[in-house]
């Protein structure tokens, strides 16, 4: 079994480099190899039709929608009418680099991060690594994946710098065009889409895994179950979620509210709802762990020096006491057959 990495090394890329990357993966996206087996792989959600690649510019399928390409992106949220309306604000919210962040820090972080602040970011993901390959006592390498909501897809680049083969994709264009720039200036293999997702554009049983990080809480509440479903469909055998699992002590005093500055409500993964989920949807719930988050979105704290490293460590011991409530769940769930 391949030894799992656990690479802080600093990102120092300037602005140029990022801007001249941005352009090279409008082509890279949609012309690599990698890219030419996923697009094959593509369906139509409305007749399950096939897709062929048209002079770089759009998906054409014989019965289906056409899909339009930009800036390299296939567009799918052409068979979304939630886009349209609920998703749309919150997608324009993720697309505007003035009121949200510079495309720059999308595509980097937590890489441009200090070590501690990276690690803040990146060990969820390493743990996520190894239960994967515990439960499936087989190697990391060499998975196929679907990131779903992959954002600026760090959590895609994690993945595939232990070998995994990754798609994402994500309803902000600006997002996806990040997460593949992020790959063209790694030189990693991937494929990045703006889509929906209580709509997949892929074949039963397509993926070895089907995972969203910290990303499913943004789908709409009366969507969620439909985007469980959709992965459970996608998915060859284990769907894996990495998310809030419990409402924070300030919004069980009146303190504080979920609804995050996209305008989105944060959606609560407890146990025995998902218990209930994979009850009715033909799963098995293999794993439901929870632990105590270091408040990653909030942590430029942890780069003051050694004051920092104090409060991390301090967080860090009462996590390991308070796991049982803690505000992050990893959940793993099994198809019960192939259907």
């Amino acid at each position: 079994m391949k030894e799992l990495e656990f690479n802080l090394k600093k990102d120092n890329s300037s602005l140029e480099e990022v801007s001249k990357y941005r352009i090279r993966a409008v082509k890279k996206n949609i012309n690599s190899f990698f890219a030419e087996d996923i697009i094959g792989k593509f369906v139509s959600p409305d007749s399950f039709e096939g897709y062929i690649l048209y002079n770089g510019e759009q998906l054409i399928c014989n019965t289906g929608k056409n899909i339009p390409i930009n800036n390299g992106i296939p567009d799918f949220t052409i068979f979304s009418q939630v886009a349209l309306d609920e998703k749309e604000k919150q997608a324009k919210y993720h697309d505007d680099e003035e009121i949200n962040e510079k495309f720059i820090e999308i595509v980097l972080r937590p890489y441009n991060y200090n070590k501690l602040h990276a690690n803040i970011w990146l060990k969820p993901l390493y743990d996520l690594c190894r239960q994967v390959e515990k439960i499936s006592n087989r190697s990391f390498e060499n998975f196929t994946i679907l990131n779903c909501g992959c954002g600026g897809g760090f959590e895609a680049q994690f993945f595939a710098e232990q070998g995994a083969k990754v798609v994402g994709f994500d309803i902000s264009q600006l997002r996806a065009e990040a997460a593949s720039t992020r790959f063209a200036l790694k030189d990693l293999a991937g494929f990045f889409y703006r889509g929906d997702a209580a709509i997949l554009p892929f074949p039963n049983n397509t993926f070895d895994l089907v995972i969203y990080h910290d990303s499913l809480h943004h789908v709409p509440i009366e969507e969620i179950p439909l985007a469980i479903k959709e992965a459970r469909r996608v998915a060859k055998k284990y769907i894996i979620l990495s998310d809030s699992p419990i409402r924070m002590i300030l919004e069980s005093f009146g303190k504080s509210i979920s609804i995050e500055a996209s305008g989105n409500y944060t959606f609560r993964f407890r146990k025995s709802l998902m218990q209930f989920w994979c009850q009715r949807f033909g799963m098995k719930l293999l794993l439901y762990k929870t632990t105590l988050t270091k408040k990653e979105h909030r942590s430029k704290i942890y780069s003051i020096p050694i004051l920092g490293v104090l409060i991390y460590s301090v967080i860090s011991i009462f996590g390991f006491f308070l796991s049982a409530f803690g505000n992050e769940a990893l959940i793993i769930m099994e198809k019960e057959d192939k259907s």
